[in-house]
């Protein structure tokens, strides 16, 4: 491999070749073919000239690179410039490898000299045996807060997909308590889920005015452990309904013993009892037993209801869409 293939610009004279983008219509096939060999229609994945900025190589890296912009640096800790992360600061035990694709992202100057730009090129997959990796990558310190003088790999991209044939584990804390610098970790460190790159507090005052602030970022909730909350929730409302129930036919009770009730007194020297309201009394009667029909009845097909809604809709797998487990997903 040449040296001119691995650290320089483009071929001799590319800037006197035209370039076409995109392709014009009907034209097919190889335009012009230069010395180097270069087409300048690049169909069928046949060289393609474009433009490709120069790379402010420092003088440990080992770089390894091709005429689209693609690269593979082997170096020392470098977030940036030549006198950034550990690599800057001559700092031993920070070697790293940079795989980087389109310096200077959408808009490449093949006139220009470029530093490391985590942040402005294209995508990016970055191993250092030591580095400051969220501060460098601009990371939200979440729940683990921001590493700091750690071993890192980190990727950066429009769009990241991990698939595998099989499962996909997310495991921390497995190889014992030493990390890589042989520093004791005592601490069990989690896995964040930070969308839009947002771990703040959201203040509002709306929800609870004396507890204005929520935490953006909140702990996972244990399938399992759901639906046995829930369950428990079921079961103190069926005792709430029998209480409910009891209730009711106590009061029932009541009401009955109420419109048959009399009173004893006198009428000057005679002795007398007061017959109950036969009007009164069937108008009580009627009440009662509407109460019985309408109130009993209704609880328990309230009750029968609300166990079998919640059951079908959020506890049972595969049930409907709504199980509030995951069919394959875990976290501790």
């Amino acid at each position: 491999m040449s040296e001119d293939f691995k650290y320089n610009s483009p071929p001799k004279n590319s800037d006197k070749l035209p370039r076409f983008d995109p392709l014009p219509t009907g034209v097919e096939g190889v335009l012009e073919l230069n010395p180097d060999g270069f087409t300048l229609a690049g169909t069928n994945n046949t060289k393609l000239l474009e433009k490709v900025p120069k790379f402010n190589r420092a003088e440990c890296e080992l770089v390894f690179k091709n005429h689209n912009n693609a690269w593979i640096v082997l170096g020392r800790d470098r977030p940036d410039a030549l006198d950034s992360g550990k690599g800057g600061a001559g700092e031993t035990k920070a070697g790293a490898i940079d795989i980087c694709v389109g310096r200077m992202g959408f808009d490449p100057d093949d006139n220009a000299t470029v530093d490391n730009n985590f942040k402005g090129d294209a995508a990016r997959i970055y191993i250092s045996q030591r580095t400051d990796v969220d501060r460098n990558f601009a990371m939200p310190a979440g729940s683990r807060g921001m590493a700091e003088e750690k071993s890192a790999i980190a990727m950066r991209a429009d769009e990241i997909r991990i698939n595998a044939r099989n499962g996909i584990k997310l495991v921390t804390g497995v190889y014992g308590k030493l990390n890589s610098s042989g520093q004791r970790e005592d601490f069990t460190y989690g896995i964040d889920l930070i969308a839009g790159g947002q771990d703040n507090e959201i203040f509002a005052p709306f929800i609870d005015p004396l507890n204005p602030t929520i935490d953006r970022l909140q702990p996972l909730v244990k399938g399992t452990n759901m639906v046995n909350c829930v369950k428990d929730l079921i079961s103190i409302v069926e005792e709430l309904h029998f209480t409910v129930q009891h209730w009711m036919s106590f009061q029932v009770k009541f009401n009955t013993k109420l419109m048959y009730h009399n009173h004893a007194g006198t009428a000057g020297p005679i002795p007398v009892v007061t017959a109950p309201d036969p009007i009164l009394a069937a108008a009580a009667l009627e009440a009662s037993l509407k109460t019985i029909q309408d109130g009993i009845v209704q609880v328990n097909s309230n009750l029968s209801n609300m166990i079998k809604r919640v059951e079908n809709k959020y506890l049972a797998p595969g049930a409907s869409g709504h199980y509030i487990c995951s069919d394959h997903n875990n976290t501790n």
